[in-house]
């Protein structure tokens, strides 16, 4: 399965306006990143929001960057099993995406400021570890 064309474009660019947080469910067991608990990963800690943190981003756009996964045999940080929610890891679906502070089950909706092309999307990992 391959990306759309405005996926892989919103990846290559790698900063995208977030325009509506849908919303902050969480389903099922969190392996990881639990609302308002501290997360870490490989030296990176971070504090994840709270529920009521990611609901009062709703409707509110808000300028973040998100990151798409990459194939596990070029990118160090990616072990290609499974994500932090436990879901199995699937590089070709891109409705999956990585945050390092929004819970995960959180639904984005994303838009490139450059192309105008939009995604919805839901946090499913902890990232993005590439630097621009």
């Amino acid at each position: 399965m391959s990306r759309p064309a405005s996926f892989k474009t919103m990846g290559a660019i790698g900063r995208l306006w977030l325009m509506v947080v849908i919303g902050a469910w969480l389903a099922g067991p969190s392996f990881g990143k639990a609302p308002g608990k501290r997360h870490c990963y490989r030296g990176v800690c971070v504090k994840v929001l709270t529920v009521s943190q990611v609901q009062g981003l709703l409707g509110k756009t808000v300028r973040m960057t998100a990151s798409h996964y990459g194939d596990p045999s070029v990118d160090p940080f990616n072990r290609g099993t499974f994500t932090s929610n436990g879901e199995r890891f699937n590089a070709n679906d891109p409705t999956r995406t990585a945050s390092a502070t929004l819970p995960d089950g959180t639904e984005l909706l994303l838009r490139n400021p450059d192309t105008g092309a939009v995604s919805h999307v839901r946090v499913n990992d902890f990232g993005p570890f590439w630097v621009n």
